[in-house]
């Protein structure tokens, strides 16, 4: 597969970035999960029987989650270490619908399933044995864990009981709302070990939060995730006013 197109999702602190490649092909869009290493090379994979293949996060140690879709449509989440697959299925879901998204330096990782009476997103962590916990923000509708620091603090989203979206931080077993007035989303995308946590468009640090600018010459960015040590991923669109025109980027902040 040479891919047409591609963008990064995540990467770690040795600047590897991983994600997702599309090949612009007639007919059924097939895409494969990369791996584009610090010093420009990149690998592809497809997890078996899977056409549609992405990643999500890779930690320091080389482990990468992602998920995947096959012919019939269902879902697999799966972890990847080395040549070794993991399928990731929190036994409380609907069959099919565990998402990974975020994983530290100890393989825990955090994610989110529906529930299958309601069909509800709700939240997990996965422990490197393979034993899950709930992460459910207390009295919310939903909630969707996005990232997991080397200390176990988890940033991500819930829908109050008024249906209102909200990010969280969530660390030693008590949660917290954060918000920023001048963000238009509420999304919690990633969180640092030095609790510097990132948001669709800004930071927040040590109490404060400061927006982040467009890539130059882009229209829109999006801020995907954030590496341990604060390397951001991110997509930047519309370069040179062409709405058609877009780029996966990493970034450090100062």
């Amino acid at each position: 597969m040479d891919p047409s197109i591609g963008w990064g999702i995540g990467a770690n602190d040795w600047g590897t970035t991983v994600g997702q490649a599309v090949k612009l092909v007639q007919g059924p869009i097939d895409t494969q999960g990369f791996i584009r290493y610090s010093g420009g090379a990149v690998s592809y994979y497809t997890l078996s029987g899977a056409p549609l293949t992405f990643f999500n996060a890779r930690n320091n140690n080389g482990v990468t989650i992602g998920g995947s879709f096959d012919t019939s449509g269902l879902g697999q989440a799966f972890m990847l270490q080395g040549s070794t697959v993991t399928l990731i299925d929190d036994p409380r879901g609907t069959p099919h619908s565990t998402q990974a998204w975020g994983i530290n330096k100890y393989n825990s990782i955090v994610g989110s399933y529906l529930d299958p009476a309601t069909g509800a997103s709700r939240g997990y962590k996965r422990y490197s044995n393979g034993s899950f916990v709930g992460l459910n923000y207390p009295g919310a509708q939903a909630t969707n864990p996005r990232s997991i620091n080397d200390s176990g603090a988890v940033v991500g989203t819930y829908t109050a009981a008024s249906g209102v979206l909200h990010g969280f931080l969530y660390f030693n077993g008590k949660w917290s709302t954060l918000d920023y007035d001048l963000s238009p989303s509420a999304n919690l995308t990633g969180i640092s070990n030095a609790g510097v946590i990132l948001g669709s468009n800004f930071i927040y640090a040590n109490g404060t939060f400061k927006l982040l600018p467009n890539v130059p010459n882009s229209t829109w960015t999006e801020f995907y995730t954030m590496s341990p040590a604060g390397l951001i991923t991110g997509r930047a669109f519309g370069f040179n006013a062409d709405p058609n025109v877009n780029y996966g980027f990493t970034a450090s902040c100062k």
